[in-house]
C-alpha cells in the first residue's frame, strides 16, 4: 500500500510495486525517521511530509473534528498561549521550537495515513525497522560483553537508542505491533517473521532488565490479551492464566531479573522519590501557573531551588526531567494545564474503550486495541518515568493513529493488512 497515493513517483513503476521492493523501501523511511530520531534527515522528512500535507490540510479536519481531537488542538493552543507565564519564555521557546516536530508529524499522520490498512501498514513498517536495531544492538551487546551479558547490558555504554529504558519500551511496543500481524496476514511467511521479531523484542527486554518497562510490558501484555480474545469464554481462560503466569513471574521476578533484588532501589524507585518530592513541593509555589514549557526550565528551576540529596549511588545524578508524566505536567502548567491534559487523554481513552467494546467479537478489534495498548504502555511507564526522546514522538504521533482508527466509530471495510505488505 502506498501511504502517498497522490503522489506519482518511481513508487508507481512496475518494478516498485512489487511487494519487496515496497517492503524494504518503507522499511528504509521508517529506519530514518526513528533511528535518527534527532538528526537532519529525521527533520527533514517530517518537514517534509508535514510541507506536502498542508495543500490537502482540509483532509485532517475529520480526524480531529471531535471531542478528543478538538481537546488536543486545544493543548497546543493553551501551551503556546500560556508561554509568556514562563519564568524563561525564551528557553520555553527554544524548547517548543526544537519539539515543534511532534505536531507537525501529527498532521501529516492525519492527512497521509487516513485508511486503516494504511494506519496498520505505517505501524508495521515502523515496527520492522525498530526490531531490526534492537536485533542489531543484542548482537553487538552479546559480541562485546560476552559471559557478562546479563549482567552489564544495562548499563553498557554506548547506548544504540538513547538509553536501555528508551530501547526497552521501544521493544515492548514493537512486540505489541508485531503482535497483530498474524491474525491480520494470510501469508505463512509473514507470520513466521512476526513471530521471530516477537522473540527478538521479548529477548532484547529480558537481556536489557530494565524494570519500569518491564513492569509496564507485563501489565499491559495482560490487558491486551483480554482485549483481542474474541468471546467471553476465551477471555475468561485469558483472566485465568493471567493470574497463573502473573503468580509464577512474581515468584520468581529475581530470578528473571536480579535488579529486582536491589531493596534500596526499589524502595526510592532508583532515587526518583527525592526528585518526585521536590518537584512537587515546587509546583505548589506556581499551583496555578506553574513554571513553564520544557526540560530546560524544569534543570534551572530544579537545580537553583536547593534540592535534596538523592540516596546512594544516585549522590551526582543529574535530572532532566522530573521522572513522571503528570508531575511533569504539574510543573509546567500547574492545575489548569494539568486538567487540560487528563481531559484530552480522558477523552481519547473513551473514544478508544467504546470503539474497542462496539467491535470486541470484530477483526477490527485488534486494530484498536492496538493502538489502546501503545498508549497504556506509554502511560504505564509514565508513572515512574518520563516518556522522552522516541517515546515522546511515539506517544503524540498515536493521538491522531487513535482518532484515525476510531473515526465514524471505526466502520471500515479494510481491516486486513494489505495481501503486499511485508
Amino acid at each position: 500500500m502506498n501511504p502517498f497515493p497522490e503522489l506519482k513517483t518511481i513508487r508507481d513503476t512496475r518494478f516498485f510495486r512489487a511487494a519487496p521492493v515496497q517492503t524494504v523501501f518503507w522499511t528504509a523511511i521508517a529506519f530514518l525517521i526513528w533511528y535518527y530520531s534527532s538528526k537532519a534527515i529525521h527533520d527533514l522528512l517530517v518537514w517534509g511530509a508535514f510541507a506536502a500535507a498542508l495543500p490537502r490540510a482540509r483532509r485532517a479536519w475529520p480526524v480531529w473534528s471531535n471531542a478528543a481531537g478538538i481537546a488536543f488542538i486545544g493543548l497546543l493552543i493553551f501551551t503556546l498561549v500560556t508561554l509568556p507565564l514562563s519564568v524563561s519564555w525564551q528557553d520555553s521557546a527554544l524548547d517548543l521550537l526544537r519539539l515543534a516536530r511532534l505536531p507537525a508529524g501529527a498532521f501529516a499522520v492525519s492527512v497521509w495515513f487516513q485508511r486503516t490498512d494504511q494506519m496498520f501498514s505505517a505501524m508495521a513498517y515502523s515496527a520492522w525497522a525498530l526490531t531490526l536495531v534492537l536485533a542489531a544492538d543484542l548482537m553487538r551487546l552479546g559480541w562485546v560483553l560476552r559471559e557478562n551479558l546479563l549482567i552489564e547490558a544495562h548499563a553498557y555504554e554506548p547506548f544504540m537508542l538513547n538509553h536501555s529504558n528508551v530501547s526497552s519500551m521501544l521493544a515492548g511496543l514493537c512486540f505489541l505491533v508485531l503482535a497483530t500481524i498474524p491474525p491480520l496476514r494470510r501469508k505463512k511467511g509473514t507470520r513466521i517473521a512476526a513471530a521471530i521479531g516477537m522473540l527478538v523484542c521479548l529477548a532484547y527486554l529480558f537481556v536489557l532488565a530494565s524494570r519500569g518497562p518491564q513492569i509496564a510490558f507485563l501489565i499491559t501484555l495482560a490487558v491486551a490479551g483480554f482485549i483481542w480474545m474474541r468471546g467471553w469464554r476465551c477471555r475468561v481462560a485469558w483472566v485465568l492464566a493471567g493470574l497463573v503466569a502473573g503468580s509464577l513471574v512474581g515468584y520468581n521476578i529475581n530470578r528473571l531479573n536480579p535488579r529486582f533484588e536491589d531493596r534500596d532501589q526499589m524502595t526510592t524507585f532508583a532515587g526518583r522519590t527525592t526528585v518526585w518530592q521536590h518537584t512537587w513541593e515546587l509546583a505548589q509555589q506556581r499551583p496555578w501557573r506553574g513554571y513553564g514549557y520544557g526540560k530546560r526550565v524544569f534543570q534551572e528551576v530544579y537545580e537553583t531551588t536547593d534540592p535534596p540529596t538523592p540516596p546512594p549511588p544516585f549522590h551526582h545524578v543529574t535530572y532532566p526531567h522530573p521522572h513522571s508524566y503528570a508531575l511533569f505536567v504539574l510543573f509546567q502548567h500547574g492545575w489548569p494545564g494539568f486538567a487540560l491534559y487528563a481531559f484530552a487523554w480522558g477523552l481519547l481513552a473513551w473514544r478508544l474503550i467504546r470503539g474497542l467494546w462496539q467491535y470486541r467479537n470484530h477483526p477490527d478489534r485488534w486494530l484498536k486495541g492496538m493502538v489502546a495498548m501503545l498508549l497504556l504502555m506509554l502511560h504505564l511507564y509514565g508513572l515512574a518515568d518520563y516518556p522522552d526522546n522516541r517515546l515522546a514522538i511515539i506517544l503524540v504521533w498515536l493521538v491522531p493513529a487513535a482518532l484515525i482508527v476510531t473515526k465514524n466509530g471505526g466502520n471500515y471495510e479494510k481491516t486486513i493488512m494489505p495481501e503486499h505488505l511485508c
